[in-house]
């Protein structure tokens, strides 16, 4: 009989509280554990981290491997990135990272590895399903919601879910604190993970300056009949939603960015009601499951109306809604207002704890009616 001891498990460790915290849980477990760091950007501080990562394996007895990834990285995480802003939207490079780096090309060396499994310090839950005929494995959200990260994660497919494991899905942030306290480590917070890693040091506005200069250029700042009001000095220093860097003085009362338009370079104001919305579509579909298809592939069901919760940001609120997946668009319907919905950003679809899936925002009420 197979035990703990026969497991492979790979962890992704950065060298902060969460992946350290997961190495530990794994290691409690009695799983043969292999650390994988990968080098993802050009600054010192990645290296840091990962010379970090090695140090802490080394410490906790765990066998480690660095990968040189930044090519890749770059390739399919920070060029989108830019490129995204240079069209007037707000990604988060944190979604594609995850499915195409973490659990993509970190995922593939610890198959090479001979893991049966790679585990991260996300604060997320899976669970499999089964019906007797099919099996599929759910996102769940974390234990302790104000940590929850299934919302970085709902575009992994079930190939990916399938090899996943979150050791921290029922921890809080301060249990893993005391489990890595415990351990005899010591992780200052300036060491723990950011949210753009590969910013450190660096506005991002340097970033976008450097690979698309033309989303710099000055254009004008207009309402929606129009009139210009002031000036920009480029559409990518601002996101829908945005109220500061206006520079529009206090006439007219507060102004709020409701529009970016790359291709006028404008950027559409308005007043605060303007950026409540009732829907907005999103595209890049990723179901997960859904309970009408059982343990099932959603697929076979579309088109799909899904009465469920949206986030429409990380860490955002959720809003009741009507979610209408056909193919890999879908349209969704707010039951009540949902304020500034993004294009770029992903709106993620809930039900209870269940992460069903979600999408790229692509349009909202707004911007479909006035574009």
């Amino acid at each position: 009989m197979e035990t703990a001891r026969d497991r492979v498990v790979a962890i992704a460790m950065s060298g902060g509280v969460d992946s350290t915290a997961a190495a530990l849980c794994l290691r409690a477990e009695g799983c043969q554990v292999i650390g994988l760091t990968a080098l993802l950007a050009t600054h010192a501080g990645s290296e840091r981290a990962a010379q970090k990562a090695e140090d802490l394996c080394r410490h906790l007895g765990i066998t480690h491997h660095t990968l040189d990834l930044r090519e890749d990285f770059d390739r399919v995480v920070i060029q989108p990135f830019v490129e995204e802003y240079a069209r007037g939207r707000t990604p988060n490079p944190c979604v594609g990272c995850n499915e195409q780096v973490k659990f993509g090309l970190l995922g593939d060396c610890a198959r090479k590895l001979g893991a049966e499994a790679l585990a991260t310090g996300h604060y997320a839950r899976t669970r499999l399903h089964t019906d007797g005929v099919h099996s599929r494995v759910c996102l769940l959200r974390a234990a302790s919601l104000h940590k929850d990260q299934s919302y970085v994660l709902h575009h992994l497919s079930q190939d990916q879910l399938s090899f996943a494991r979150f050791p921290l899905g029922e921890m809080t942030k301060d249990q893993a604190r005391e489990f890595v306290a415990a351990a005899g480590v010591t992780i200052a917070p300036s060491e723990e993970s950011q949210d753009i890693c590969f910013l450190e040091g660096l506005h991002f506005d340097e970033l976008l300056r450097e690979r698309v200069p033309t989303a710099f250029r000055p254009g004008e700042i207009v309402d929606l009949e129009g009139t210009v009001l002031g000036h920009h000095d480029g559409v990518a220093q601002y996101t829908v939603g945005q109220r500061k860097g206006l520079r529009l003085g206090g006439a007219g009362g507060r102004r709020f960015v409701l529009r970016l338009e790359p291709e006028t370079n404008r950027v559409v104001v308005g007043q605060d009601a303007e950026v409540w919305v009732h829907s907005c579509e999103v595209d890049q579909v990723n179901l997960i499951c859904v309970p009408e298809a059982g343990a099932a592939d959603p697929q076979s069901l579309l088109p799909l109306t899904l009465d469920c919760e949206v986030m429409v940001r990380y860490n955002g609120t959720l809003t009741p809604a009507q979610v209408t997946v056909d193919g890999d668009t879908a349209q969704i319907r707010f039951a009540r207002l949902a304020r500034a919905p993004t294009p770029g950003q992903s709106a993620v679809f809930y039900q209870g704890d269940c992460c069903l899936g979600g999408g790229v925002i692509c349009s909202t009420e707004l911007t479909k009616a006035r574009c």
